[in-house]
């Protein structure tokens, strides 16, 4: 078997750090992937806080050479796939770790719509 290179792109990632149902994000994220041309990893994860333990994961998104986007239409991207994850998983916070920096989102929405 023979591998050919069949492309480069600059090295770039975003981890996004949230708690919830693995199985769900699966889901979720086998939808949004063939719409947009994306590579996800999902590393299942235990967060650890004060006062606090959940079981969530880290969606780890590349730069990924078969589906290449300038930067701006991936971070958009990303963005659009950790909010729509946070829905999904019922989830009022994430966090995205990118190269060079580390974003907390926090919805503005009240808990329960209450």
């Amino acid at each position: 078997m023979k591998y050919i290179d069949k492309g480069t792109v600059e090295t770039q990632y975003w981890n996004i750090h949230i708690a919830g149902d693995i199985q769900t994000a699966r889901e979720y994220t086998r939808k949004f992937a063939f719409k947009h041309g994306f590579c996800v990893q999902l590393i299942p994860c235990e967060y650890i806080y004060t006062c606090g333990l959940e079981s969530g994961m880290c969606a780890r998104i590349i730069q990924y050479p078969r589906f290449p986007k300038e930067e701006v239409y991936l971070n958009r991207d990303v963005l659009n796939y950790a909010k729509g994850l946070a829905e999904e998983l019922c989830q009022k916070s994430f966090t995205i770790e990118r190269n060079n920096d580390t974003i907390y989102y926090e919805s503005d929405e009240p808990l329960h719509k209450k």
